[in-house]
């Protein structure tokens, strides 16, 4: 597995031990930098953004060997902070300054650039776009809604919500949804931007979506935040988002960015170290465990996950099963309410 550090380490890991197979130091450019969004994996490539804020710094997308480590290319933006999203031999991200580029997988060359407003005073980090196959989505800090031509970069149109964005896009169903600060869930028309559907919802949703197929249908989850205590709270809907079918509530904000699914459980952790499994289909507690430090991720496999707890730089030495920053969960060892 790949795990990037806030110290400025990328690192690609046993996934059964923890122990660190290779890695890569920013600041031999100059670093540290920070890494945000989730790895992209393409052919035998693993590519991620780095950047160290805005200004003059900027920081680098990479693309590494999986196995080896070895740096196939690099290229520098300001502030590459998103995902990133695949489409037609190319990827797209976006800049804590609101630009949003295509550069080619194999070459690292940049194919186009677009710039959404002028740049954000606030240098915040941008959730990253979706795209269709044919275009791309993504929300800029001017609260608007904007879909280009994968392609060229041309812009097709631009569409404001009645409130601030405050969740990644998500494409389901030939259908466009965002999360705004207006406790509402919006579902937009690829095509043009028109309004298809308006979901109000009892928090303010966060971050990014997730889905699964529960029995003969599907559901879809995300985060959010009770603006009256601050609690997180955890969404669930049932297909089209016609409505939320259940929720759960955290005393602390959950930390990381979408909730994570596992077989027919959706995994959720927050910064007191609590990690908690609902059924998806219902909502029940399944079992909870507990970590030192904050849970910002976790990685699944058939017989337990490992959630990365955020308790100071991420430090993975030698072959011990249980490396600094890392929290091992097996199945069978947590408390089980069900």
């Amino acid at each position: 597995m790949f795990i990037g550090s806030c110290a400025g380490k990328f690192y690609a890991l046993d996934k059964n031990t923890g122990k660190a197979i290779w890695s890569y130091d920013t600041r031999l450019d100059g670093g540290p930098r920070s890494f945000h969004g989730d790895p992209l994996l393409h052919e035998e490539m693993v590519v991620i953004a780095s950047d160290r804020g805005c200004g003059p710094e900027g920081g680098y997308v990479y693309a590494f060997d999986q196995n080896t480590g070895k740096l196939r290319w690099k290229f520098k933006a300001s502030g590459p902070s998103t995902s990133l999203v695949e489409i037609g031999g190319a990827i797209v991200f976006g800049t804590r300054e609101d630009e949003w580029l295509s550069v080619d997988l194999r070459s690292g060359k940049l194919n186009w650039i677009f710039s959404a407003t002028a740049p954000d005073p606030q240098c915040e980090v941008r959730k990253g776009p979706v795209t269709d196959g044919v275009n791309v989505y993504f929300a800029a800090h001017d609260g608007a809604i904007y879909a280009l031509e994968a392609k060229s970069g041309r812009l097709l149109w631009k569409k404001t919500l009645p409130a601030r964005v405050t969740t990644g896009p998500f494409m389901y169903k030939d259908v466009l949804y965002y999360g705004a600060d207006n406790n509402h869930i919006y579902g937009l028309k690829p095509a043009d931007g028109e309004m298809l559907s308006d979901l109000g919802v009892p928090a303010r949703p966060d971050g990014r979506f997730a889905w699964t197929r529960v029995g003969d249908s599907e559901m879809e989850f995300v985060f959010a935040i009770e603006k009256s205590q601050d609690p997180g709270v955890l969404l669930a809907f049932h297909d089209d988002f016609d409505a939320a079918t259940w929720s759960a509530k955290s005393a602390e904000k959950w930390s990381s960015e979408l909730p994570h699914i596992w077989k027919d459980l959706v995994i959720a952790g927050n910064c007191d170290g609590e990690i908690a499994a609902y059924r998806a289909r219902n909502g029940k507690l399944v079992w909870r465990g507990h970590a030192k430090g904050c849970i910002p991720a976790s990685v699944m496999t058939t017989k337990r996950f490992t959630s990365v707890c955020r308790k100071g730089p991420f430090m993975p030495t030698g072959p011990a099963s249980k490396p600094s920053g890392m929290c091992y969960f097996p199945v069978n060892s947590l408390n089980r309410t069900t």
